[in-house]
């Protein structure tokens, strides 16, 4: 594994205390933070537009607001955004 892509143990970690520190509870977004932890591997650890990404906890940081929003949004049973 690259040595600058965080294991996934110490990525949700602090998805969880950068939420407890905004008042939000992390099990509400621990599913959209594992998926987007999960896309940033397969995609080479590039964010969306293809960036590289070094600062990974303040990506975390300017994802909040992503985790929020698709974390309201309705689900199917297999966990799909509807």
């Amino acid at each position: 594994m690259n040595k600058y892509i965080p294991k996934k143990e110490d990525f949700m970690q602090y998805v969880k205390e950068r939420c407890a520190t905004v008042n939000e509870k992390f099990e509400l977004h621990e599913k959209v933070a594992s998926d987007k932890y999960d896309a940033w591997v397969l995609n080479g650890w590039k964010d969306g537009l293809g960036n590289k990404i070094g600062n990974w906890k303040g990506k975390v940081v300017s994802n909040l607001q992503y985790f929020k929003s698709k974390s309201a949004k309705p689900q199917d049973n297999n966990g799909a955004i509807v």
